[in-house]
């Protein structure tokens, strides 16, 4: 069976947050609400699914979850968000388990 991604999205979020960083789930796209329906835009294109910060440092920290073998489906938008962060010193990457997720915040922290 499948795991759907919101639960690694899930276990990654609940990972971090035990491990130092404030993160939680972002959604991006549009939603209608009300009667008559309004559209709402929530979040810019291409934002990560996880979005935050690294508490020691403020740093912002990015991370787009993929379920495994699915890494290659990042869209230009969401690589485009992950560079900009990325050159404006924030921590990101595409984690498809918690390990991968909680590597990334390692491997920043044994740079700085």
């Amino acid at each position: 069976m499948k795991t759907k991604e919101i639960y690694l999205q899930r276990a990654i979020v609940e990972a971090l947050n035990y491990s130092g960083c404030l993160v939680w789930r972002m959604n991006a796209g549009t939603v209608f609400v009300g009667n008559p329906k309004r559209m709402i835009k929530v979040g810019p294109a291409g934002l990560s699914d996880i979005i935050g910060i690294h508490k020691k440092t403020g740093r912002f920290v990015a991370i787009e979850v993929k379920n495994p073998g699915k890494e290659k489906n990042v869209t230009d938008l969401q690589r485009q968000f992950l560079e900009n962060i990325r050159e404006a010193g924030g921590i990101t990457g595409v984690a498809t388990s918690v390990d991968e997720a909680q590597e990334m915040i390692t491997k920043y922290q044994e740079l700085t």
